[in-house]
């Protein structure tokens, strides 16, 4: 028989007994399996050297090829101005005119000084000739005959002097008129009728309406791409997204300040709503003429050390590796390799910078690339 006590010391062993029966039943290690590293799909791009056609953007301005300030070559009071801004004109035709009158006395003063000079030539020659006849005769002495040649010389510089005087005042008469170079449109006014006027001083600005010219600033890293003849792109986006032909005319042999050359193109068969001051795109064709190998910004890995690196595609183990290559920049999503990429090979376009060298990936079809 058991006692309380026997009892519950009983209970206690068999419990320990029962504990450590249990734990050793669990002292064996539960070994666990490594899972396998998932394949990483990559959207990628196989290597397929072209023929690159890449054109520079260069902002310029629309101008009249023919343009021209319109000046009196005499000054004077303005009387007549027969035309506004915006006014077509034809070749010759009358624009503007001074007051005539001071310039009309100038040619009537000359005419009558010139008729004057005449009346004295004719009579100097008179007595020239008369001398000589009686010189030969040898009735005077060679002084009267030398005198007689000075006044008859003299009076025939006058005429000659006179004639040039009524020229001058003629042809200052005519300028009173200010005449159409060609035909075109007024684009500027300065003056009003009425108001004082110097020579050579600017009245009207007349443009063309047939040729224009794009003007533009070309950086010295590209200025060897231009030569008189070139052919250029222009885009003038107020009036559409078309681009026409322009033929470089004027090249520029010396930088400005920011070190850009001006340049300027016509544009052949203009459109027909062009107007001057329209801003213009100009577009530089910098294509290179060996294949090049072109792939998008984002493929290119930048390393510690300031290298950059590109994922290529191992087909027989579907593994990649890093590759060093060296690139320029063609604009900001593309880069040209120039050493390390070959045709046909495969890189990483996206992500890459997530890979390591040896990783095992699959191609991501739907998402190919081709460059």
């Amino acid at each position: 028989m058991f006692t309380p006590k026997t009892r519950n010391v009983f209970i206690t062993q068999l419990t320990l007994m029962i504990s450590l029966i249990l734990l050793s039943g669990c002292s064996e290690v539960v070994e666990t399996k490594k899972l396998p590293e998932p394949i990483k799909s990559i959207k990628y791009l196989k290597i397929n050297p072209k023929i690159s056609s890449l054109e520079r953007k260069l902002s310029g301005y629309i101008k009249a090829v023919k343009r021209s300030d319109l000046s009196f070559q005499v000054s004077g009071q303005l009387l007549i101005l027969n035309v506004e801004v915006g006014d077509h004109v034809e070749k010759n035709q009358p624009l503007a005119s001074l007051d005539s009158a001071p310039y009309k006395f100038r040619v009537q003063q000359a005419q009558a000084d010139l008729a004057s000079a005449g009346a004295h030539f004719k009579k100097s020659k008179e007595n020239y000739d008369r001398q000589k006849s009686v010189f030969e005769k040898k009735i005077i002495n060679k002084n009267a005959m030398a005198s007689a040649l000075a006044e008859y010389e003299q009076a025939k510089s006058a005429v000659s002097l006179s004639e040039s005087k009524l020229a001058l005042a003629e042809r200052d008469l005519t300028n009173t008129v200010l005449k159409a170079p060609f035909s075109g449109i007024i684009t500027r006014r300065d003056f009003q009728s009425f108001e004082e006027i110097s020579a050579r001083e600017s009245v009207l600005e007349i443009q063309g309406q047939r040729d224009f010219e794009v003007s533009f600033l070309v950086p010295s890293s590209l200025i060897s791409k231009l030569n008189q003849g070139s052919k250029i792109n222009v885009r003038i986006p107020v009036l559409g997204v078309s681009k026409q032909q322009a033929l470089v005319t004027k090249l520029g042999f010396k930088a400005d300040v920011r070190g850009a050359f001006p340049v300027s193109a016509i544009i052949e068969s203009p459109n027909l709503d062009i107007k001057s001051g329209m801003s213009a795109d100009v577009f530089i064709d910098v294509s290179h003429k060996n294949e090049a190998i072109l792939v998008p910004e984002s493929a290119v890995v930048i390393t510690a050390n300031n290298e950059e690196r590109v994922y290529v595609f191992n087909q027989k183990n579907k593994q990649v590796a890093a590759r060093k290559v060296i690139t320029e920049v063609v604009d900001m999503n593309t880069l040209k390799v120039t050493v390390g990429l070959s045709a046909g090979e495969i890189i990483c376009v996206a992500g890459a910078e997530f890979l390591r060298d040896g990783q095992v990936v699959s191609l991501y079809q739907s998402n190919q690339i081709n460059h």
